[in-house]
């Protein structure tokens, strides 16, 4: 007999992309729905339709209907609670809408990977939700927390220069590390749905990854997401305002840590016991996994190491000169936000 009681390690890996057999579960959770989708937001007397969306095969879809769709049954559930219809259609939407990635251009597959996330987040990876089959974290973490390793975005284990998730990005100041969006999205995601037992495994193969850019969003990441890994807050009550427009030398941090439509998390939305404070968005069991295993696997001296080799990659003067100020502001806090040796 099997022994469950100990869940299965869960690792990120370059070129492992998401689990065929995973995305086909998720595809049999529900079929197309007989009534097409309603809006969440509407002041006229007739209530507006996806009727777009009304086919199983998602090349049919237009990109901005589908990514309308999203932002509504994700802000819809935020304030005006959860809806079997939204439900449903959620779970319709994100496996084949998963099968988009690899057909579409890299800015549309930029936008739509984390908005899935939070639909994902909003409408199957909460349990007192109970009008579809219980959702299968696993495969969710298998398809869409692995959209990221899809072969085609990684060449000698290192993530491509094209490739919609790189946390990457170029502004007026120069090279910016970016995980907004996708990284933040897929790290949230593990955080969230993963047993504590599988996160220092998890976290030990995602920090493994031979990439300075990667690793350089990671060290990114830390810094803008310690109030929801440290303190417990929700996505929507990180700072939005100073995400585009930080400097690496001013006082206020930014807020590199959300993605498309997270502002639409919010702790006024969870189901919560009568008389109780909301939860943590979260697990406390969760962060205290994640922060043992950081402290185990990340210090002083890797984190010099990846500043080296971050400053070995170049390809002209000053094009890392913003990049390598972010890592160096966001490498001091993590020591000390996170106790760090």
């Amino acid at each position: 007999m099997t022994d469950t009681s100990t869940p299965r390690p869960y690792f990120w890996t370059p070129g492992t992309g998401p689990d065929p057999q995973a995305l086909q579960r998720l595809r049999a959770l529900t079929r197309l729905p007989k009534q097409a989708m309603g809006e969440a937001w509407f002041m006229s007397e007739n209530r507006g339709r996806f009727f777009s969306l009304m086919h199983d095969d998602p090349r049919q879809w237009p990109e901005l209907d589908l990514r309308n769709a999203l932002f509504e049954l994700s802000s819809g559930i935020s304030c005006f609670g959860p809806r079997r219809e939204w439900q449903l259609w959620c779970a319709f939407l994100l496996p084949r809408s998963l099968e988009l990635l690899d057909t579409i251009d890299a800015y549309d597959a930029r936008h739509l990977h984390p908005a899935l996330v939070t639909a994902t987040l909003m409408n199957l990876a909460q349990p007192a939700f109970p009008h579809l089959p219980p959702p299968l974290s696993r495969d969710l973490l298998d398809t869409l927390g692995r959209a990221m390793f899809a072969p085609s975005l990684w060449l000698d284990g290192r993530i491509c220069e094209q490739a919609w998730c790189r946390p990457f990005g170029r502004t007026v100041h120069g090279d910016m590390i970016d995980p907004s969006h996708s990284f933040a999205a897929s790290c949230t995601l593990a955080l969230k749905l993963l047993d504590p037992a599988q996160i220092p495994g998890w976290l030990a193969s995602a920090l493994a990854i031979d990439d300075p850019y990667w690793r350089a969003a990671w060290v990114v990441w830390l810094h803008a997401a310690a109030p929801m890994i440290l303190d417990g807050l929700y996505p929507d009550e990180l700072d939005l305002d100073e995400q585009r427009d930080w400097k690496p030398d001013t006082a206020r941090d930014p807020n590199l840590a959300v993605w498309e439509y997270s502002h639409t998390i919010r702790r006024e939305a969870c189901i919560r016991v009568p008389g109780q404070d909301a939860p943590a968005f979260i697990d406390p069991s969760n962060r205290h996994a994640f922060v043992a295993a950081l402290r185990s696997l990340l210090g002083r001296g890797r984190l010099e190491q990846w500043s080296l080799g971050l400053f070995a990659t170049q390809a002209y003067p000053g094009q890392l000169d913003y990049a390598r100020r972010q890592y160096a502001v966001a490498a001091r806090d993590i020591v000390e936000r996170y106790g760090l040796e």
